[in-house]
């Protein structure tokens, strides 16, 4: 009885030492892949410099690491263990509060001022951000908005942990852009003002506990307020939305357990009900729906899911960031290979849409290269600029130049990009 308890429990050891070889190989049994971002590592080249440097020696560590039987499992009990006995998130960037509640690390120290910026630059900042929004609006009649998205930090502080509250923040990048904003009379919608005054109001919760955003009620309750001042700055009757029916359900919506899917966990921990809401539109005699590009973070998306934007907009582009069109497509060219001009031009709404009004840059570059196109002048120059740098044998020609005439590469992108507006400007002089 005795040998065959030893065999067996050898057996077992063998099993525990060869199996995650066998799953390597041949993967019999299946396994979910991870969530979030990982850099993947590949098996290394061998090559001698490699060896004596060890470079080849640490790259085989981490791709044998990397390659090892069940260590996406391995993975979710070790995660599972810390979050659950310890509180402890392996996420990049997310923080465990009181009671479970999951936070962004930088949502919390932008909450408590640990990023600030200077009044100076936030002042330069919202001066030209008006300076674009009037020149749209009387220029072109072309309505540029901000609007500011809750803050999941700002609505739960009574759940961040301890350690983020010793020093009380005595200036935020937030508080600061509101007061210029005021100063300036830049026409913007906060909604993270809103949603802290719905906080005790609302029937269903406006935030989820496992997630990131605004809950899918929360993102519909801004929406119908955003597309009323829409309707009053425009002048404009917009589609109307019609409540079919709202219910409760505990199964995570969208984007409800974003931060959960990155923890990478075995099961997802409880959350309170969340609210599902029913509609359909309806389009009265005198409605229109306007032309409208959005400009921001990951706000956009509990707008976009429902299908909130296509009932209320004819077209709507999302620049992600002020650098990629979403939802991607192959032949999507990168937002700063537009014509600027040409697609603002083309829009009836502009909405700059950001989390605390982006925080440490307000509209993420887009305000800057507004300003330099319709205010400096800059426009075709930006254009041609870019589009040099992007084909590789018009920069095989730059680099040859700037050899030849001892110049700086980007000095004689400057000047190819002068004279493609002087061509430009003299072939629409030959038209008219």
């Amino acid at each position: 009885m005795k040998k065959s308890s030893q065999t067996g429990f050898l057996i077992i050891i063998l099993m525990i030492i060869v199996f995650p070889g066998v799953q390597k190989t041949w993967q019999p049994i299946s396994s979910r892949g991870l969530k979030g971002y990982f850099t993947h590592h590949d098996a290394p080249e061998f090559t001698w410099k490699d060896w004596f440097t060890g470079t080849f020696q640490f790259q085989s560590r981490d791709y044998m690491e990397d390659s090892i039987g069940f260590k996406n499992d391995l993975v979710r009990i070790f995660n599972q263990i810390d979050f659950s006995l310890f509180g402890i998130s392996h996420a990049f960037g997310i923080l465990v509060g009181k009671e479970r509640y999951l936070f962004f690390e930088e949502g919390i120290r932008n909450y408590t001022g640990r990023f600030v910026l200077s009044k100076t630059e936030i002042h330069q900042r919202v001066k030209k951000l008006k300076t674009v929004q009037e020149f749209l609006w009387k220029q072109h009649h072309i309505l540029l908005l901000v609007v500011i998205a809750p803050d999941k930090a700002h609505f739960y502080p009574e759940y961040i942990p301890e350690r983020y509250l010793r020093k009380p923040a005595t200036r935020t990048n937030y508080q600061s852009y509101l007061e210029e904003m005021d100063n300036e009379e830049v026409d913007y919608v906060d909604f993270n003002s809103y949603f802290l005054t719905m906080k005790d109001k609302s029937e269903y919760p406006l935030f989820p506990k496992n997630g990131s955003h605004w809950s899918d009620y929360g993102a519909i309750r801004a929406f119908d307020s955003l597309v009323s001042v829409l309707e009053i700055r425009m002048e404009m009757n917009l589609p109307d939305r019609i409540r079919d029916s709202i219910f409760l359900t505990s199964q995570t919506l969208h984007d409800d357990n974003d931060m959960i899917r990155t923890s990478n966990l075995i099961w997802e921990p409880g959350h309170p009900d969340m609210a599902l809401e029913l509609f359909h539109y309806r389009k009265e005699a005198g409605t229109r729906k306007p032309k409208a590009l959005f400009v921001g973070d990951s706000f956009y998306w509990q707008w976009y899911h429902p299908g909130l934007l296509d009932s209320t907009f004819s077209t709507r582009q999302f620049w992600y960031y002020d650098k990629e069109i979403l939802p991607y497509r192959p032949e999507n060219p990168k937002v700063r290979n537009l014509d600027l001009q040409e697609v603002l031009f083309e829009q009836n709404v502009i909405i700059l849409l950001q989390t605390m009004g982006g925080n440490c840059k307000l509209g993420y570059g887009f305000v800057e290269r507004a300003y330099r196109t319709f205010i400096m002048g800059e426009g075709r120059m930006l254009f041609f600029e870019e589009l040099i740098r992007n084909s590789p044998k018009w920069m095989e020609e730059i680099k040859r130049k700037a050899k030849e005439w001892n110049m700086a590469v980007e000095k004689v992108i400057e000047k190819d990009a002068k004279y493609m507006v002087f061509m430009e400007s003299q072939k629409k002089k030959d038209n008219k």
